[in-house]
């Protein structure tokens, strides 16, 4: 049986081709347009606020860090 595949011109793959060059264009274009509002947007946060994420940030990355471990030390004694 002969295969019957779709015939594309190069003049039509070319114009896909640069159709997804286009898009791509625009994508960057309105990404970079989005970051700047955000810049925009953000202020520096106050020492106050900086403590307290900073403070809220570590005890999560301590109670994280523990469940590793234990869950470690479960399965070290469940293995011996």
């Amino acid at each position: 049986m002969e295969e019957i595949a779709p015939q594309i011109s190069q003049t039509e793959n070319s114009k896909t081709i640069m159709q997804r060059i286009k898009d791509g264009i625009i994508f960057l274009k309105e990404f970079y347009t989005e970051c700047i509002r955000v810049l925009k947007v953000t202020k520096k946060p106050d020492k106050e606020t900086f403590t307290t994420i900073v403070k809220v940030s570590g005890i999560g990355m301590g109670i994280i860090g523990l469940i590793g471990f234990l869950i470690h030390m479960i399965q070290q004694l469940i293995m011996t």
